[in-house]
């Protein structure tokens, strides 16, 4: 589950972590992923917050970068060694490069209304979409976590976040619990949206 930390200002000090280069490329994989669905789902909803949680994604994955420099270059004893850092760092530049991307989906959040009505269209037409669910009281879903529901592999949908009241979460992992006017935010096929719509009103016995 991702919460991570806002940072106050663009620029600051940053200290090393003694992290592996396969954590720091797995998280960068995993976070080019949710800066480009949570990209897309701002576009949908036209939800600010979310935007600026990409923003501050953005910056973890600055952080991630430095981290993934400083520990290749601490490895570094020879030619050879030296060339694998390199192929390394290429990898995390392609992470970086979807993330960046993200960023500048953003950008349209700022165009007139009227200059995008082709979004919706678009993403219309994908075999993925973005649907947001609220768990009305009551539900069979409420008080069970996302590992209970086996979500994923019952419907085919991903939960990019939840938000209960004000408060967004962001990834939320298999032991994040479900309560009562969550609201979920979703990206899976549309039969697996319906589906588990009817299913959290009670409608179908079974996910």
């Amino acid at each position: 589950m991702i919460r991570w930390k806002k940072r106050t200002a663009p620029y600051q000090e940053v200290e090393y972590e003694p992290l592996t280069v396969l954590e720091i490329l797995t998280e960068m994989k995993d976070l080019s992923e949710l800066m480009t669905s949570l990209a897309y789902s701002a576009l949908i909803l036209e939800n600010d917050p979310i935007g600026e949680e990409v923003e501050d994604l953005a910056r973890r994955m600055d952080w991630l970068k430095y981290q993934l420099r400083l520990t290749a270059s601490l490895s570094v004893r020879n030619k050879e060694e030296a060339e694998q850092v390199a192929g390394i760092l290429q990898v995390a530049d392609a992470s970086e490069h979807i993330a960046n991307a993200a960023s500048g989906m953003l950008d349209l959040m700022d165009a007139n209304i009227t200059l995008r009505p082709f979004l919706g269209r678009v993403l219309d037409e994908a075999d993925d979409r973005i649907t947001t669910l609220k768990v009305p009281a009551g539900s069979p879903g409420e008080g069970r976590t996302l590992g209970d529901m086996r979500l994923e592999s019952e419907t085919g949908l991903r939960c990019l976040a939840m938000r209960r009241g004000a408060r967004w979460i962001y990834d939320p992992g298999p032991d994040a619990r479900v309560a009562a006017d969550d609201t979920l935010l979703l990206r899976g096929q549309q039969e697996g949206a319906s589906h588990f719509k009817a299913w959290l009103k009670g409608e179908v016995d079974e996910l």
